[in-house]
């Protein structure tokens, strides 16, 4: 009589060694030894790298990541390197090493004298291609170097010129809705606490729209205005938890195909939804959902425009006018006028456009807001120096009631501030790079495969360079850089190299166009002495669930 026992059957089979049994178990233990080999023996006892300085293996499965992605930003790298060295050795996940170079001879290697031997990994190469665009962002070699040679003169400082008129109107409105909430608070003396990041982040979205795209959102006052609504959504959703996530699925076979797959079809962010209402599924379903609802909305618009954008450079060029200033001066507009040049000798095809405006959101538009915040939050801190930056811009503004370009480029104290800001709170405070081949960095030997972990915030503080106060907010420090200070390497804020942001003198003409008008019309406070705010550093850095600060209307003084 045959055995009923589910058990038994079970082992019957295990046990059963036919041609095609011993095959599966010869694939499995093959997998299994490579995974063991690779997670637990081979940075211990066989890899390069073993004997080089740097903190224990940490977590048996995760290494030191928790503390990397958990902690203040770039504080446990600070630290290791402050113990172990400028040259350093870290575990990653599943056993990956992960190495760290803080000389800068070693840095000008990687970031500048051969950048395409060492480009991002592919894990951040497909979180930066789903949420931010597969354009310039992602791309290596020589066709990143063709595309960034393409756009460079988009970004020109004549264009940075004729663009800057477009950022009053949403400032002045920025201004005006703070200036109604302080009349309804009716208190002048005490004034009233806001949220101001999701006004600032409204203003920031409006400018990027219209300089970057000649698309007027005015999200400001218009808070459902699709594009603007979508991409609140979208940076909302941004935090260490869904990154993981969004990484862990990228890790899987053709994963990243899937979600470039699934973030184009309508349909896929609205059957995520009805089976988290169907089935009661949790909020990570439902956070999924979303996600695809709006990456579906973002990147319909961006067709919509570039549709747009295309058939007016069209027109321009039947009707004999080629030159890039003809026409609209938004980026997008200045980008396809040159696709169309039948003289260039890089042409970007449509896709590569479209991926643009996802690059220029999310590069452009949420780098800038988190630096905003932390503007503040610094302005808030230190009344000496928000009074010095006031005297300032309350000076250009007595001339005028909107400042102009030259005004904001010549400012001394507002330029020390906005890079004092951007020192100390890099919007990106860490990036990655990964050794594509085997090579040789400050005499020692990297193996190919090798992740390079890039502390930007770690280099901007560096107190050999800096000094010992090179932790504290001194925009003074500007006037007299010390002597160690390289022009190229000790601000990574905006990188450097053949990855640098191309939108770098954008990215501070807003930033210190916002600092003068808030800082000329209102006094900024803590709610309270103890006042702290938690960051969170995903794709960017920024203040946990916003900022609040206590706004007071200033005096102006004759």
């Amino acid at each position: 009589m045959l055995d009923q026992n589910p058990l038994s059957r079970a082992w019957a089979a295990l046990t059963t060694h036919t041609p095609l049994h011993t095959l599966v178990y010869a694939i499995v233990g093959v997998y299994l030894a490579r995974f063991v080999y690779t997670t637990f023996l081979y940075a211990r006892f066989f890899s390069p790298l073993r004997k080089m300085p740097g903190p224990s293996y940490g977590h048996w499965l995760l290494g030191r990541l928790p503390e990397v992605v958990t902690g203040e930003a770039g504080s446990a790298v600070t630290a290791w390197t402050e113990q172990y060295g400028r040259s350093i050795r870290f575990m990653g996940m599943l056993g990956v090493e992960r190495v760290c170079f803080l000389n800068y001879k070693d840095l000008k290697q990687i970031l500048v004298d051969e950048p395409y031997r060492f480009p991002k990994p592919k894990w951040a190469a497909h979180l930066l291609g789903v949420t931010a665009g597969y354009g310039l962002l992602t791309l290596e070699n020589a066709e990143h170097s063709a595309l960034r040679r393409f756009m460079n003169p988009a970004f020109a400082f004549k264009y940075l010129e004729m663009q800057f008129p477009l950022y009053l109107g949403p400032v002045n409105g920025l201004i005006e809705i703070y200036k109604d909430k302080l009349k309804e608070a009716g208190d002048p003396e005490e004034g009233t606490v806001i949220e101001l990041t999701h006004g600032v982040n409204a203003c920031l979205l409006d400018i990027i729209c219209s300089t970057a795209f000649g698309y007027e959102t005015d999200h400001l006052h218009n808070p459902h205005e699709p594009l603007g609504e979508s991409y609140e959504t979208l940076v909302n959703l941004q935090n260490g938890f869904n990154m993981g996530r969004i990484i862990a699925i990228l890790g899987l076979p053709f994963g990243p195909q899937v979600v470039q797959w699934a973030v184009k079809q309508e349909w896929t962010g609205k059957g995520a939804m009805a089976l988290v209402h169907k089935l009661g599924l949790g909020k990570g379903f439902s956070e999924l959902g979303l996600f695809l609802t709006h990456m579906y909305r973002v990147n319909k618009i961006s067709r919509e425009m570039l549709e747009t954008k295309l058939a007016e450079a069209k027109k321009l060029r039947e009707a004999g006018q080629t030159d890039l200033d003809s026409g609209k001066i938004d980026i997008l507009s200045l980008l396809a006028k040159a696709s169309l040049d039948e003289n260039s000798p890089y042409k970007m095809d449509q896709k590569l456009l479209e991926a643009q405006v996802l690059t220029f959101l999310g590069a452009g538009h949420e780098t800038t807001a988190s630096g905003m915040a932390w503007a503040m939050w610094e302005l808030a801190n230190h009344q000496d120096v928000q009074a010095k930056l006031r005297a300032e811009c309350q000076e250009i503004l007595s001339v005028s009631a909107e400042p102009t370009y030259a005004q904001i480029k010549d400012a001394k104290y507002l330029h020390n501030f906005v890079m004092e800001v951007m020192r100390l709170r890099p919007p990106t405070p860490q990036t990655a790079r990964v050794a594509s081949v085997d090579s040789t960095i400050g005499g020692r030997f990297i193996p190919r495969g090798t992740e390079i972990y890039i502390p930007n915030l770690t280099i901007n503080t560096q107190k050999d360079v800096w000094g010992d106060d090179a932790k504290e907010f001194r925009p003074e420090r500007w006037d007299d850089l010390p002597k160690e200070y390289n022009s190229s390497m000790s601000l990574l804020t905006f990188i450097v190299g053949a990855h640098s942001c191309p939108g770098r003198n954008m990215a501070v003409h807003e930033l210190k166009v916002l600092c003068c008008m808030m800082v000329a019309n209102f006094e900024l406070h803590k709610t309270s002495p103890d006042q702290t705010v938690k960051s969170v550093a995903a794709i960017t850095w920024k203040p946990d669930g916003g900022l609040s600060l206590r706004l007071k209307r200033t005096t102006w003084s004759s």
